[in-house]
């Protein structure tokens, strides 16, 4: 009896996992609509009247065009199962309707609570069986109620990349990979110590990545908060005018982390404390309210002496 090859029929198996691999793959792009949800993280005050929001687009089998309007959302408050996001039974929020460019927005009436953090689940609703993208972040809404005399820190999230790193250098596809300062997450832990404090992440760029940003958080333990894209829809607005707003219900707001000269300029606007790590943006040591901090590692105790 002639002796079995073995390395010929490891080769034979992987070619045929290969062949149905691909066969599957095909199956599944001509069979199920794949899916694409981005929230939008929101702040409000106690009892505010307020709106959930996401951008949803489904992409059907075959060649047909993406499509975003018309698409029904479902909300649930969302809860943890393990390592996953799942709408909790009973709990769910209402549905909308997508408006121009897969817009989705819940009228939605913020809790009483004066420090409550929730998280909404959006789910395409009515579509049968949806993938969603693989390998992509769940998308859910952080829904943050504070009480007006809460202290905000607002922080650039580019502030947070390692030296000599740009935003728009970073593979969006691979959040958790993303080189941000490892001392970053301590000093903001410590910032956000105690009742009353809330960090809010400050995100650039004109395109929605909510759940990308929130992951390269996660993978790196930085201090919970909700992140804001205020110049991306689906209310495109500019770096001044998001400060602006966050400050006329947040009289309190401390002082803002930054690297972008914009968002500098915004906080300045509002004579507010800009906090520069490492080296200040250019143009703006005449700002009147400016701080350098060499490292991270002396954050905390430079925006406790604001």
């Amino acid at each position: 009896m002639r002796a079995i090859n073995v390395k010929r029929l490891i080769v034979i198996l992987c070619l045929q996992a290969l062949i149905l691999g691909v066969l599957l793959a095909i199956h599944m792009a001509f069979s199920l609509p794949r899916a694409s949800i981005e929230g939008v993280d929101l702040v409000a005050l106690p009892g505010e009247e307020t709106a959930l929001k996401c951008i949803v687009a489904l992409d059907p089998p075959g060649p047909r065009r993406a499509r975003g309007e018309g698409i029904e959302v479902a909300f649930f408050i969302a809860r943890r199962r393990g390592d996953a996001i799942a709408p909790a039974a009973g709990l769910p929020l209402g549905v909308a309707r997508a408006g121009a460019g897969g817009v989705v927005a819940l009228p939605w009436k913020a809790p009483r609570d004066i420090a409550a953090a929730a998280q909404i689940l959006p789910v395409i609703d009515g579509e049968g069986e949806v993938v969603c993208q693989p390998l992509a972040p769940q998308p859910f809404i952080a829904a943050h109620t504070m009480s007006q005399g809460t202290l905000l820190y607002l922080c650039d999230v580019e502030a947070l990349l390692a030296p000599r790193t740009a935003w728009e250098a970073l593979d969006m596809s691979s959040p958790a990979k993303w080189p941000l300062d490892p001392d970053a997450a301590s000093a903001l832990e410590k910032v956000a110590q105690g009742s009353g404090r809330q960090i809010i992440y400050m995100a650039p760029g004109t395109s929605l990545l909510t759940a990308e940003v929130r992951a390269a958080l996660d993978a790196q333990r930085f201090p919970y908060g909700p992140v804001l894209f205020p110049e991306a829809p689906p209310d495109p607005q500019s770096q001044a005018a998001c400060v602006a707003a966050l400050f006329a219900k947040w009289p309190y707001t401390k002082c803002g982390i930054v690297r972008r000269a914009a968002l500098a300029e915004a906080l300045a606007a509002k004579d507010l404390p800009v906090v520069a790590v490492g080296i200040a943006p250019a143009g703006l040591f005449a700002l009147k309210k400016l701080h350098v901090a060499v490292a991270w590692r002396e954050i905390p105790a430079l925006v406790t002496s604001l």
